[in-house]
């Protein structure tokens, strides 16, 4: 494959197709972070990139199709200028055109296909025709050029429309030069002949023409001499289309033949009144038939675009980023140099800095604690005091009364010391034995006499402290 040309944020690889007016490429788009996209790049050739004429029609064409969002009308996605460039970025459909399908098809389509084909350009005409502007008035969009060269026919089984280069809007900004007829001669409608003033009919018309070539396999309108084409178009009355070809239905015939009505009038209003009663006339294929159909005529084609496609998305991602950094402009090229930066240090990165990331080592023989398993000295000392002094109350309370007035006495409190342990608040229980026992460090418990009450007051055998029921101890010990 040739080295693609970069131009912008595209590469620009082999043509699709080309025209009067312009050519069409394979190209990627390639945008931050790796992202690529394959599309079709529209070029406008070297000789009309200096016409002012020309230029405006393309940059019209970019405007207007940007206010088209319909599956069956291929959408643009960009405009990219240059000192004597100008591109037109659409999105890339997998298909072929409908005159190349045609000039490979030895008859006339079956009624179904074309029902299918046309149908779905007749709507995308339709959403052409409605498009509005940013404050939602209607441009009046007449294309003016519908032929089979501007109706691409995926293997989706699709039909979109295309090339809205020379299409009439009301707010056109270029003029054409007078007296320029603009658009194929064989499709055109008589009022567009003649130069008077064009509506969505003169579309209608087009397809019309398109249609009855689709089901007869013959060109409507083909003459050596121009002003032959001319004549006919205006003056001489259409033949249905079951008079070249028999078996297709009547219906069909009513259809086609007021699409060629001389006087716009008699036509349908709008290209979706016309597909709706095509649909009705016969009913068209499935999307999965035309889509064999497209793969029967274009097989080869297809699959030779498709091993090109294949080789361009296969380019090293960092060959062709560095293409593009060389070409593009100084922001875009600070943003793919900065891409590549990272992913260079991405790849550097060795043993020692893995290492470097882990956490800090620990002294060694030591296990290493997590957040949750490092408890403070302070609460380990507050733990073992609170469970000495349960331990304590319940030999209180198992104990016999002799040992129970021995172990009721005042229990020392023990402070142990530590570097690291903060103060604890004092609460109400803690404050109450430390008024009554100052703290020491680690001694012998200390034993305080028994109370002795009243010998013989033994009637009632309580008696209150504090409002607090207490049992007086003598009277209940053994004798």
């Amino acid at each position: 494959m040739a080295a693609p040309r970069a131009l912008g944020r595209y590469l620009i690889f082999g043509e699709i197709a080309a025209g009067g007016m312009a050519s069409v490429y394979m190209g990627r788009h390639l945008g931050p972070l790796g992202f690529c996209r394959t599309v079709a790049i529209k070029r406008l050739h070297a000789q009309f990139a200096k016409d002012p004429e020309f230029v405006g029609m393309f940059v019209d064409e970019a405007r207007l199709a940007a206010r088209v969002q319909h599956p069956n009308v291929v959408q643009t996605l960009d405009v990219v200028t240059a000192p004597e460039e100008l591109l037109l970025v659409m999105d890339y459909i997998h298909g072929e055109t409908l005159s190349r399908l045609l000039k490979s098809a030895r008859t006339g389509l079956d009624p179904a296909l074309a029902s299918a084909i046309m149908s779905d350009a007749l709507y995308g005409l339709h959403a052409v025709h409605e498009a509005k502007d940013e404050q939602n008035h209607p441009l009046c969009i007449v294309h003016r050029d519908v032929s089979p060269q501007n109706m691409l026919v995926g293997v989706d089984g699709v039909t979109r429309i295309l090339d809205l280069g020379i299409a009439k809007a009301r707010t056109r900004s270029q003029v054409t030069r007078d007296g320029a007829l603009k658009g194929k001669l064989a499709y055109m409608a008589p009022e567009q002949v003649r130069g008077r003033p064009v509506d969505r009919r003169a579309d209608v018309f087009a397809a019309s023409v398109v249609l009855w070539e689709l089901l007869t396999n013959a060109r409507l309108f083909e003459f050596d001499d121009p002003a032959a084409a001319v004549h006919h178009i205006l003056n001489e009355p259409r033949r249905a289309p079951s008079e070249l070809r028999d078996g297709l239905p009547r219906a069909l015939d009513e259809v086609v033949l007021r699409g060629l009505a001389h006087h716009p009038g008699d036509r349908f209003d709008s290209a979706r009144e016309m597909a709706s009663a095509l649909e009705s006339a016969c009913v068209p294929s499935s999307d999965s038939d035309v889509a064999r159909w497209v793969e029967r005529l274009a097989g080869d084609g297809l699959i030779n675009r498709q091993a090109r496609i294949a080789a361009m998305e296969q380019l090293p991602s960092t060959s062709v980023e560095r293409e593009i950094t060389r070409h593009a402009s100084h922001g875009i090229r600070s943003m793919l140099r900065a891409i590549l930066e990272r992913d260079e240090r991405a790849e550097a990165v060795t043993a020692a800095e893995e290492v470097d990331a882990l956490p800090l080592a620990v002294d060694p023989g030591t296990t290493p604690a997590t957040r949750h398993e490092r408890v403070p000295r302070w609460l380990i000392a507050l733990g073992a005091t609170l469970v000495g002094a349960g331990a304590a109350f319940a030999l209180v309370r198992g104990a016999p009364p002799e040992s129970q007035q021995l172990l009721a006495a005042p229990i020392a409190t023990v402070t142990i010391a530590s570097a690291s342990a903060p103060e604890v608040a004092s609460t109400p229980e803690t404050a109450t034995v430390a008024s009554s026992a100052p703290p020491i460090s680690a001694a012998p418990i200390r034993k305080s006499p028994t109370p002795k009450p009243p010998a013989a007051d033994c009637t009632p055998p309580f008696y209150f402290e504090n409002g607090i029921k207490r049992y007086k101890r003598h009277c209940f010990a053994s004798h």
